[in-house]
């Protein structure tokens, strides 16, 4: 009798082995991933809060470099749409949102969440003070390879001021990228539209002539799109 309750105690063991290999093999994954991708976090957030299904489609994902610095011209001035600029890209962007204080508030929880993880709001009226520092900010992640992404509309003298300092950085990739999010929530799907890497020392009005090329020739062109004025 004594053999065999230990001959079941061994057999128990394999299991509790097994799953203690297993939790710290998925440890070590969300590790990584959490390394890799800084907003991880917000990622799962908001795939939980669609349900594990998110309607967002994203087109041209391929013209994202893989690696590099890479400065994200996007028409994205509304906290859903930076939400939607985040779910779609498979690189960590650190998002600079510029617009009036009532118009980037946050409204709900997961806005607040992307305030605090990848997102900085930056108000024109207050910018004076803060400025500096979020430039330095920004060098720091394309020097290091990351991406910073900039909302170039509506056009403002602050968006216009960080496109000129950030784009200096060597190596820095300008790639315009399009926001289309019906007014209507039942309306047709949001999408992300990702255009091509702007070739050659460019220029703002270059930028701005290919965002408004992605957002006409978006399958939602036609239905009132925020972002767009």
């Amino acid at each position: 009798l004594t053999q065999r309750i230990a001959g079941l105690e061994s057999q128990f063991s394999v299991p509790r082995r097994l799953y203690l290999t297993a939790t710290i093999f998925t440890l070590a994954a969300l590790i990584l991933l959490q390394r890799r991708l800084p907003d991880f976090a917000l990622r799962a957030l908001i795939w939980l809060k669609n349900r594990c299904h998110n309607r967002l489609r994203v087109e041209v994902l391929e013209n994202l470099p893989l690696n590099g610095p890479v400065l994200l011209l996007t028409n994205c001035n509304q906290l859903p749409e930076v939400l939607d600029l985040t779910a779609a890209l498979d690189r960590h962007a650190r998002v600079l949102l510029v617009g009036p204080r009532e118009e980037t508030a946050p409204v709900s929880w997961l806005e607040k969440v992307a305030l605090g993880t990848n997102t900085r709001r930056i108000v024109p009226q207050d910018a004076a003070a803060e400025l500096s520092g979020v430039l330095d900010e920004g060098r720091e992640v394309l020097r290091s390879g990351g991406m910073v992404a900039v909302n170039i509309e509506p056009d403002s003298e602050v968006s216009r001021h960080l496109v000129a300092e950030l784009g200096l950085v060597p190596g820095t990739v300008w790639l315009p990228v399009c926001s289309s999010r019906s007014e209507n929530p039942s309306g047709p799907a949001p999408r992300i539209l990702i255009g091509e890497p702007l070739r050659g020392p460019s220029s703002l009005a270059e930028a701005r002539s290919a965002l408004a090329g992605l957002a006409a020739n978006s399958p939602l062109a036609s239905a009132p799109i925020l972002g767009t004025h």
